[in-house]
């Protein structure tokens, strides 16, 4: 051990001494050689001026551990160092000369990266008050997006009991007479009548559900029964409409824990909107909607692509906030409704889409694994 710390005293990059109370010098480093001429006694390379000084540095108590001291080099200039002084349990002391300009220089070094350091630490203040304030907002958003669900909730409670009855009474008498306007010629009255009531109660129904605790009613289902589902619910519909529907599934197939139910609520809005999109659109390309379905680590990931008219980016970033339409008809819950079904069951809904080219909506929902039942089957 004691062989290692000579070592490392001896490749000091600034003069050291060993030296005892008397002076003489016990060991130096090879910047202490490099420097001063070889002598026996530390006294000897002290400027005579400062030999008083020099005694009384050495002698003082321990409070005293540095002190500015002349010295005279080996080619007899006299150069100014700052002296540290460490006093050993055996009477000796350590003496670590740093030149005052090195040391200055030092400091200068020290100062600079202390203020390089201050300046990160500003910039890095800066961007975590960014971030900080975007969160803020977003929190605020929520906020106010949640109290604003809590109102529809209120309003639709109200609507559903004030609305919906007195609309099924005049759906009833509306039906009852329909014979007699088809026999005068009028049965378009009634037809246009039964729409438009069919209209408020699915308005009435879009409130309910944007807002209200669902109770779920959750079952194990394979992905592919569910897509295979909905496929059949529009292939008429699609053959009419001349659009191709396809799809694709990749990797091993998984099995989902949800209420398939409100599931495919959400599938049906989703490829509804499609079909919409297509129509819409005046290209003489033909309609195509693909589906495409992967397993990806724990998540089962749903793509509904279409080519349809696309939307602007402006629509895409409203395009969950509620009310918000671009349809004519439209009451701008449907896809509201859509997200909080996906984000209740642990899953994200994510859209992209180009004007003029089409709308991809990514679906991802938890896999089922059989390590999440108990011991007695129960989920």
């Amino acid at each position: 051990m004691q062989m290692d710390q000579k070592s490392v005293f001896e490749q000091m990059p600034f003069p050291h001494f060993i030296i005892n109370q008397k002076y003489q010098i016990l060991s130096s480093s090879h910047s202490a050689k490099h420097s001063f001429s070889e002598t026996t006694s530390f006294i000897d390379l002290v400027q005579s001026s400062q030999w008083n000084i020099f005694e009384e540095f050495l002698n003082a108590n321990h409070q005293n551990h540095y002190g500015e001291l002349k010295m005279v080099n080996n080619e007899c200039n006299i150069l100014s160092f700052q002296v540290y002084k460490v006093a050993q349990a055996d009477g000796t002391f350590h003496l670590f000369c740093i030149p005052i300009e090195t040391y200055s220089a030092e400091v200068s070094d020290l100062l600079d990266t202390v203020e390089g350091k201050i300046s990160d630490l500003n910039n890095e203040i800066e961007v975590n008050k960014y971030i900080f304030d975007q969160k803020l907002a977003k929190m605020k958003d929520a906020a106010i997006l949640s109290e604003h669900l809590a109102t529809i909730g209120q309003l639709a409670a109200g609507i559903a009991h004030e609305i919906r009855n007195p609309l099924t009474t005049v759906k009833g008498f509306i039906q009852l007479i329909q014979p007699y306007l088809v026999d005068i010629g009028k049965e378009d009255y009634a037809i246009i009548a039964l729409e438009e009531i069919d209209r408020a109660n699915e308005i009435i129904y879009e409130f309910l559900n944007s807002a209200k605790p669902k109770v779920h009613k959750k079952q194990i289902i394979p992905l592919e029964k569910l897509v295979k589902d909905i496929m059949m619910l529009y292939e008429s519909e699609a053959i009419l409409r001349n659009i191709d529907i396809e799809w694709n599934s990749k990797g091993e197939t998984a099995s989902l824990f949800i209420d398939a139910k409100q599931v495919k609520q959400v599938l049906v809005n989703l490829i509804k909107n499609a079909i919409e999109a297509i129509t819409e659109n005046q290209s003489n390309e033909k309609g195509k909607i693909c589906i495409n379905t992967e397993a990806i680590e724990d998540k089962a990931v749903i793509w509904i692509e279409d080519n349809g008219i696309g939307m602007k980016k402006e629509t895409v970033d409203n395009l969950f906030v509620p009310f918000y339409s671009t349809k004519v008809e439209g009451t701008g819950l449907g896809l509201t409704v859509c997200k909080n079904i996906i984000e209740e069951h642990g899953g994200n809904i994510i859209v992209s889409s180009t004007l003029g080219l089409g709308t991809s909506f990514r679906i991802e929902l938890p896999i089922y694994k059989k390590a999440n039942q108990n011991s007695n089957g129960d989920i």
